[in-house]
């Protein structure tokens, strides 16, 4: 839709979306929003090494709502950790859940832009292997 003020005779173009996340046209947007999102969180502030953490969990044999309650847990347990605020001075956190079709199975897990100092990665597999009762899978990169 094209969209004219009559007072002051600009125009915009609006639309209508579904909203669906399968639609690439409603996916493209949220990316969009999600980017604009996370720039003015870390516009202006002092943190100057950003990483991107990733945080997952086996897959269990329980309701994607059981799954979702266990990986929150476990990461606002990292969060107390000495090490976590050691090195990480803020950050921004988005939970991504994906679909395996073979296994039949909901994965959600959190990709974390973090900064601060260095994390050693072994030291975080620790302390998610804590946190998570046994999870070990992390990856941590500089951005």
């Amino acid at each position: 839709w094209i969209q004219e003020n009559k007072q002051t005779g600009q125009c915009k173009i609006t639309f209508n979306t579904c909203k669906l996340r399968c639609c690439p046209v409603c996916s493209m947007i949220a990316a969009r929003r999600t980017k604009s999102r996370l720039e003015a969180a870390l516009t202006g502030t002092k943190l100057a090494k950003w990483r991107l953490i990733t945080l997952t969990q086996p897959q269990e044999e329980e309701s994607l709502a059981d799954s979702l309650t266990r990986l929150k847990r476990s990461f606002k347990c990292l969060r107390k950790t000495p090490n976590w605020k050691k090195y990480i001075r803020g950050g921004y956190a988005v939970l991504e859940i994906t679909y395996n079709r073979k296994t039949d199975r909901w994965h959600p897990h959190f990709h974390v832009v973090a900064g601060g100092l260095f994390y050693p990665w072994r030291e975080l597999r620790e302390d998610w292997a804590r946190c998570s009762e046994g999870a070990t899978v992390t990856d941590i990169r500089a951005i």
